[in-house]
């Protein structure tokens, strides 16, 4: 047989460093003449001379060239390099931003060697580099799952960096990263990309994908890869400009959950090619599930995939098997009935679980020592299910309370619940405090003082530049009290073309851009004012107020909060805020947080329908890449004495889709309780059944609805007839 050859693929959008990361990849390999190289480039010809300044072994770089507006997002960008596959023996798939060790070749051929499977596949996050080749040292690490969003995709983040590093092996891993992947090459025939997949569910829907058609995923014990996690040039974005990117992304959603079994879809758009690029057959999708301890019909993640080595083994497997054996409840979970449903809070876990009228049933019975044939009998009379059914539901349902820790004999996981705020940063990326200036004294510096909620923050600008860029973002909450007991500085330094953020003097954040000033600051003043209150929890939410009660948003990014929250004011309402909600304790009242409405630039035509003006506004970018607007919606009412806590009178879940015609429908109260801990920012203390207990009380009392959302006059008009209906329980009570 002749020496293995590998091929290279990459799909680069507009990206100086792709040229780079070609020169380094064969400059580093130990056999050269075996790599070959296939590049979809994506570029303005016009515009991007400099990402074409070095040609490498050109003869053995194969190219397929577009206009970047042609570009249909990552998934058809793959597609596109596996078109130049010529029959190596090997594949890997990387970004256009890497950097590699020496004789990465034979290093990974070796290393996929090792691993005990007849389809191995290499891939993590890998550590990350600083241009133009800066090596930074980090550790190896396997990859786990972080969290679901509301729009039901699954995030990943790195885990496991001592147990990998002290292994001999690879280590299997449930999950495979998009960005560095090295596998035999029958991958591409066996599991083609998806040219459908825009961006969003990438990497999730392409695991389980290939691990249904038999593939395995290991994490490399050692380094053989390197990619830049820092942001890029903000006009070389794959969402500039497009103005469909928001139709691609929800297609894109509705696609990753058919495929995944969370909801079906009819939309001929969303369902093209389906099967040819769906799940394989050789191992089901319940298999994945539980392996990878993910239910995605449920949205739970199993607690023995928060603890190394982050999937179900063997051993772990037998328990799990075994969990209907004479179950027996967890001391540390409780359950409150909600309708026909209910939640359950495990304390260890610090979560909450929605439970349907099945799983609520069965766990009344075990809570009142029902033996299992009694429940079983009385499930399938509830139901109107055969017996044997009505056994298999009750053994399911019992190896997902074992997943999630609810039995007495369930695992639990060894890490804590992550509650911090989420800042929206990129997974490697950090601040890199080694540039940043050893002078920090401020000359002449000029100071503002800001307030909001129970926070002062004084702010130091270097020049008037970057004054004049951020103080229109947050003017409206400048203050004259005196700034000697501020409870927190931030300092502007400016460096040729940098920008550096000090918080407290202490290297907070920087950029290159000024116009990611605005976003950055922002962003340490309303956590500053977060912080300075004390509070039950902090979700992702709009809110407006009629000057005594206030109405709630919940929802992810896109799915229509701001627009929502800025149409309401039009018509008659005080902003609060688009961003946040902070339920007070016991009551769970809400404080307003007034800072600007940040307005993305998917929204900029519509909001500029609500208020013309804001197309006169300044553009800032945002540190997740995402371009912006900052606005303070006038106030549409006379009396403005609104600034104490407030009792929630309603709470509607916004979800923007203009292909259907805009509705308001009641929400099941447990499905209610279920989305706005999907949105859930922060809880800064400990959740305990008694804060629960109270929390599930409120949600009770408040009435809740789905606004399914394509019009916004519509949507304010049915909202309003909805107001105007009657009072609320929880102001009844009062």
């Amino acid at each position: 047989m002749t020496s293995p050859r590998i091929f290279v693929q990459i799909a680069s959008y507009r990206d100086p460093e792709c040229q780079w990361t070609i020169k380094d990849l064969f400059t580093r390999a130990k056999y050269p003449d075996r790599v070959f190289v296939g590049v979809c480039w994506q570029f303005v010809a016009e515009e991007d001379a400099d990402c074409f300044v070095v040609s490498t072994r050109p003869k053995q770089v194969r190219t397929l060239e577009f206009d970047a507006s042609e570009s249909r997002g990552v998934g058809w960008a793959r597609h596109q390099t596996q078109k130049l596959w010529q029959g190596e023996e090997y594949v890997l798939q990387i970004d256009s931003h890497m950097r590699f060790v020496d004789d990465w070749d034979t290093k990974m051929i070796d290393m996929l060697g090792q691993c005990p499977s007849p389809k191995p596949i290499l891939t993590t996050y890998p550590p990350g580099y600083k241009p133009p080749d800066t090596r930074l040292s980090e550790p190896v690490a396997k990859l786990r799952c972080r969290r679901f969003l509301d729009s039901g995709v699954v995030t990943f983040i790195n885990g496991g960096e001592k147990e990998v590093s002290a292994s001999a092996a690879p280590s299997p891993d449930a999950f495979c990263a998009a960005g560095f992947l090295f596998a035999p090459a029958q991958i591409i025939e066996q599991v083609p990309y998806d040219p459908y997949i825009y961006f969003v569910g990438e990497e999730i829907s392409l695991s389980v994908r290939l691990w249904t058609n038999g593939w395995d995923f290991f994490a490399p014990n050692k380094v053989l890869i390197y990619h830049y996690y820092g942001l890029r040039d903000k006009y070389r974005r794959h969402n500039v400009g497009r103005r469909d990117g928001r139709d691609l992304d929800r297609f894109t959603t509705s696609r990753v959950k058919h495929l995944l079994g969370m909801e079906n879809s009819e939309n001929p758009a969303v369902l093209v090619d389906i099967e040819k690029y769906g799940l394989g057959q050789q191992r089901s999708l319940r298999e994945y599930e539980e392996f990878s301890g993910i239910n995605f019909r449920a949205r739970t993640i199993a607690q023995y995939a928060k603890s190394w080595p982050y999937h179900l083994t063997e051993s772990a497997k037998s328990d799990r098997d075994n969990a209907h054996q004479q179950p027996a409840l967890a001391d540390t979970a409780q359950a409150f009935v909600i309708g026909d449903g209910g939640v359950v809070f495990s304390e260890p876990a610090q979560e909450i679980y929605h439970f349907n009228r099945a799983a609520m049933f069965i766990w009344c019975g075990l809570e009142e020592g029902d033996r299992q044939a009694k429940i079983v009998g009385a499930l399938g009379s509830s139901l109107g299910l055969p017996e044997d059914q009505a056994d298999v539901l009750l053994t399911e349902i019992l190896r997902h309370w074992w997943d999630l820790g609810l039995l007495a004999n369930s695992p639990l996981a060894e890490d804590t619940a992550d509650r911090a705020l989420r800042q929206g940063r990129n997974i490697g990326a950090h601040v890199d405090t080694e540039n940043f200036p050893e002078e920090t004294t401020l000359h002449g510096a000029k100071q503002r003082t800001y307030r909001l909620l129970s926070a002062t923050v004084q702010v130091l600008f270097e020049t008037t530049e970057q004054e004049a860029r951020f103080h229109p973002v947050v003017a409206h909450l400048e203050t004259k009290e005196t700034s000697d007991n501020a409870d927190a500085i931030v300092s502007i330094i400016t460096r040729g073309q940098h920008h550096f953020v000090y918080l407290d003097d202490e290297p907070n954040n920087h950029c290159r851009d000024i116009a990611a000033l605005g976003p950055m600051i922002k962003g340490l003043i309303l956590q500053a004012g977060i912080n300075s209150q004390t509070y039950f929890m902090c979700i992702h939410s709009g809110v407006v107020t009629d000057g005594s009660t206030c109405l709630l948003f919940p929802g992810e990014s896109g799915r229509g909060k701001s627009s929502l929250t800025a149409a309401f004011v039009k018509s008659g309402y005080t902003y609060c805020s688009d961003e946040i909600a902070l339920l007070s304790k016991s009551s769970c009242e809400v404080t307003p947080a007034p800072a600007a409405m940040c307005i993305k630039e998917s929204g900029f035509e519509n909001m500029a329908k609500l208020y013309q003006k804001t197309s006169e506004l300044a553009v800032h970018d945002r540190v997740d890449s995402v371009l912006v607007r900052y606005f303070l919606p006038p106030d549409g009412r006379l009396d403005r004495s609104v600034g104490g806590p407030m009792p929630v009178q309603r709470i509607i879940f916004p979800n923007y889709d203009p292909s259907r015609p805009t509705n308001l429908a009641s929400i099941d109260k447990a499905e209610a309780l279920r989305v706005i801990l999907a949105e859930c920012m922060a809880i800064p203390t400990k959740l305990d059944h008694l804060g629960v207990a109270e929390f599930v009380r409120w949600i009770r009392d408040v009435e809740c609805y789905q606004l399914t959302l394509s019009s916004l006059d519509d949507a304010v008009a049915m909202g309003k007839r909805l107001l105007a209906e009657r009072e609320p329980a929880a102001l009844r009570r009062n």
